[in-house]
């Protein structure tokens, strides 16, 4: 039995405790900011894409994303482009290995976070085919600032997530099969797709860019 002393405390910890619970649990409180995957424009780059055959249900499935594109594309080389973005209220599914699901079987190697002229300020995560030609580039994008350390951000924003509503994460990803080498991204039309996505994104509101 718990003293009446320290009824008052037990009580306030417990309805403490239940303030997660309700919030996603119950109200399911979002954080909607205006912007959509969906509206970005099918010309990137100078370069007109095509939706993919990809279905909502394996997106949703994988990354827990209701807004979401994937588009593809053929530069002048022969070389296939294909991009993704999307949105999720569950960034884990988003930041943990997406390469995982979007370059099922292509092997494909982490080669870390860099910050690439073309691009500015934008951490660029880059992974390269490990026995064959292949690069693939990729930000994260989270309440007006890129994610470089997708666990420090889960430990610094993990206290803050359990008491508010939950903001969505975007992704984009962009993957070029004609790339040799991940030394050749920087001037690549991948990495001008990838950063005409983001932009273009991010235009959506007055066009605001951090």
């Amino acid at each position: 039995m718990i003293s009446d002393r320290f009824g008052n405390g037990v009580a306030a910890l417990l309805a403490l405790a239940m303030v997660p619970t309700i919030i996603h649990s119950y109200l399911e409180a979002k954080n909607e900011d205006g912007y959509h995957a969906r509206s970005i424009n099918f010309e990137l780059a100078d370069l007109k894409f095509l939706d993919t055959t990809r279905r909502d249900r394996w997106v949703m499935n994988m990354f827990s994303a209701e807004d979401w594109v994937e588009r593809t594309t053929q530069t002048s080389e022969g070389s296939e482009i294909r991009l993704f973005v999307g949105r999720s209220f569950d960034p884990k599914r988003l930041y943990h290995h997406p390469e995982l699901a979007l370059l099922y079987n292509k092997d494909m190697q982490n080669k870390g976070v860099h910050f690439l002229k073309a691009i500015g300020d934008i951490p660029i995560h880059l992974l390269q085919r490990r026995n064959n030609t292949g690069v693939a580039a990729y930000c994260l994008l989270y309440d007006g600032a890129f994610v470089d350390n997708p666990i420090l951000f889960q430990i610094l924003t993990s206290l803050k997530l359990l008491v508010s509503p939950r903001k969505p994460m975007t992704l984009f990803f962009v993957y070029d099969e004609g790339l040799p080498s991940i030394q050749s991204i920087e001037e690549s039309k991948a990495i001008q797709v990838l950063n005409a996505a983001v932009r273009d994104f991010q235009s959506q509101r007055n066009g605001v860019f951090p």
